[in-house]
């Protein structure tokens, strides 16, 4: 398993604090995980949380980034920290799941549309990376923080469904996916992951890509933090994007996963 993007996004600031003794008590005892098994019930639980569950919650995830980013350097309890870190990224999504629903209501681009189907996808994905993304040590509750995300996401959605669709693309090209599994869908972000890994990208694409697809960073944002153009940022992205396509065609295991068109 290939996690690097995600699990060294822990809060750097606090990196000695998760690396003292009596750590893991200190974040996994507050939301009930210390020295307690660890049960699917946990990671399905769709209650919302406090304020003050929310956090501990987050800063135990962060805690639990930090340790699983340590395991897979050390080659020690890699196993053990994947499924700590999977419950709680889980348990934060269930949580927090009300909150694609409360914004396409908001949302007058997603209003315009009976069919919410796509809006609901793009909106699951945006919520995972959010909950991946938070930071619980700044001044404002997740909902603030994914809910920003969501609207620009869903405004981006109507863009692209209100576009005439390419005169090559048919329903018939389009692959069938219903017959994956959540199992295999872990795996194939797991490849993915190996692709953006291992896929000869410079340094500044690999940045690029990070930015926009795990950081949600706008085109103009990007191009802000290199000192050049929207467009710029847009060419260089394709780039990136070309390449990983092709590592990924290559992928045995990918393929097999995803059927091709």
């Amino acid at each position: 398993m290939i996690l690097s993007a995600i699990c060294d996004r822990y809060n750097k600031q606090h990196a000695h604090e998760f690396g003292r003794k009596g750590a893991i008590k200190k974040f996994l005892d507050p939301i009930g995980l210390y020295d307690k098994p660890l049960t699917p019930d946990f990671s399905r639980d769709e209650t919302r949380l406090t304020a003050e569950e929310e956090g501990q919650m987050f800063r135990a995830f962060h805690f639990v980034k930090f340790r699983l980013c340590r395991a897979r350097q050390d080659g020690k309890r890699v196993d053990f920290w994947y499924q700590m870190f999977t419950a709680l990224r889980n348990r934060l999504v269930s949580a927090n799941t009300g909150l694609i629903y409360e914004c396409m209501r908001k949302s007058s681009r997603a209003a315009a549309f009976r069919d919410k189907t796509e809006f609901i996808s793009a909106g699951s994905m945006t919520l995972i990376k959010s909950v991946e993304n938070f930071d619980p040590w700044r001044k404002f509750r997740f909902s603030t923080y994914a809910c920003r995300a969501l609207m620009h996401q869903f405004s981006h959605v109507a863009t692209h469904l209100t576009r005439p669709p390419a005169l090559d693309i048919t329903e018939a090209d389009a692959p069938d996916l219903s017959s994956i599994t959540n199992d295999e869908v872990d795996l194939i972000i797991d490849r993915m992951q190996v692709a953006l890994e291992n896929t000869e990208l410079t340094q500044q694409e690999r940045e690029i890509v990070q930015m926009r697809f795990f950081d949600n960073k706008k085109l103009f944002e990007v191009g802000d933090h290199f000192g050049f153009t929207k467009e710029r940022a847009r060419q260089i992205q394709e780039i990136a994007l070309r390449k990983l396509k092709k590592s990924l065609a290559q992928d045995e295991t990918f393929v097999e996963l995803v059927p091709q068109t």
